[in-house]
């Protein structure tokens, strides 16, 4: 029997994010505004080229961020502005809270680590490779799916679990 409401849980970001997010920005807006400048006085295109590379980190980053989760039709979405993760209650094994000590050490492989959150590829030291599509460090829940492997995700109601699991 399929469940046609749709229950959204909302994200924040931990107060690490909202630090290494702020830095970047001041780093990102500061060296545009300098590099701008001095394309003016020199005419060197690189000048832009590095203007357009710390942009194009920041659009990135923004748009693979997780936005919310949402629970809709036996299926969990993971909504982002570049392409929502989709994961039919069917292909998840298990559901699981998690604390800091049951992760172990994550060594990122090909994510970011805090700005606008912490996504993308990461490797636990016990629980081997996993996705991570999360804004915080803390209400992380630990999915293990048939197709996609181990996914964490951090809802800011942790209740969430129970949701996924019916």
């Amino acid at each position: 029997m399929k469940n046609n409401k749709a229950q959204k849980y909302s994200v924040s970001m931990d107060t690490t994010a909202w630090i290494i997010t702020t830095i970047m920005l001041i780093i990102t807006m500061y060296l545009s505004y300098d590099k701008i400048n001095e394309y003016k006085r020199s005419k060197e295109t690189y000048q832009l080229v590095v203007v357009g590379v710390l942009c194009a980190i920041m659009i990135i980053s923004l748009a693979l961020r997780p936005l919310y989760y949402e629970i809709r039709n036996n299926t969990l979405i993971i909504k982002r502005l570049a392409g929502n993760i989709r994961i039919k209650k069917q292909d998840i094994l298990s559901v699981e809270n998690m604390d800091e000590m049951h992760s172990g050490i994550l060594i990122r492989t090909f994510g970011i680590g805090g700005y606008f959150g912490y996504f993308g590829k990461y490797r636990s030291s016990s629980l081997g490779a996993l996705n991570l599509y999360a804004t915080r460090k803390n209400h992380r829940i630990l999915i293990s799916t048939r197709h996609m492997g181990k996914i964490i995700i951090t809802p800011d109601d942790i209740n969430m679990v129970s949701d996924l699991l019916l």
